[in-house]
């Protein structure tokens, strides 16, 4: 009988955590933190035909993240760098289209992340 009374607690303890949560959802004090980071993000859209590199200059503070996303397949690798104002290289590497990657270096101010990119994939880079 104790098992059966302990079932029913639990219920009742994981229904009233769940009706909490929805009601600070609806209050906005979960999605508070989601609009901040979607605040914070620098876009940039090479919707050339022709162009075959795509740049997003941005301000990073020791890190960067950012997402490419272009019209190739999912297998297509592409070359990738981030570089100071003064062209100094901080990251490079290939990334996938809609991979997240992050950069992590000692260097606090504006960035410039290249992308090149195969003919037609109208790219676009999206910084976090």
């Amino acid at each position: 009988m104790t098992t059966i009374t302990k079932k029913n607690s639990m219920k009742k303890t994981g229904r009233w955590q769940a009706a909490l949560l929805a009601g600070l959802v609806l209050a906005g004090s979960v999605a508070v933190p989601q609009a901040a980071t979607a605040a914070n993000k620098t876009q940039a859209h090479c919707g050339s035909a022709s162009s075959t590199t795509c740049q997003l200059t941005t301000k990073a503070n020791g890190a960067i993240h950012f997402r490419v996303t272009a019209n190739v397949s999912r297998t297509k690798a592409m070359p990738y760098t981030v570089k100071t104002s003064s062209g100094r290289t901080l990251c490079s590497g290939t990334t996938k289209t809609g991979s997240l990657k992050i950069c992590s270096f000692r260097y606090s101010g504006t960035v410039k992340v290249s992308v090149k990119t195969p003919y037609m994939a109208f790219p676009s880079i999206t910084a976090y």
